[in-house]
């Protein structure tokens, strides 16, 4: 599992807007839900819960919800 720190340093890597965007979305999701699982996934931010994440990129303005389920 990756720590804050990793997700902070994946932000670091982005200059300007995304940057911005990504501070934005990362400060967000730990105020309002410091309950979920932060980890880096695909070299992207990503929060997880219940089966499902929450994952921010820059690459292209896009989220996705994925229901993982177990066979």
């Amino acid at each position: 599992m990756m720590t804050m720190k990793s997700v902070v340093d994946s932000i670091r890597r982005y200059d300007g807007e995304q940057r911005e965007w990504l501070t934005t979305m990362v400060g967000y999701m730990r105020k309002e839900h410091p309950h979920l699982q932060e980890a880096i996934s695909y070299q992207i931010p990503t929060y997880k819960f219940d089966g499902q994440y929450i994952a921010f990129s820059v690459a292209k303005i896009t989220s996705h919800t994925i229901r993982w389920t177990s066979r």
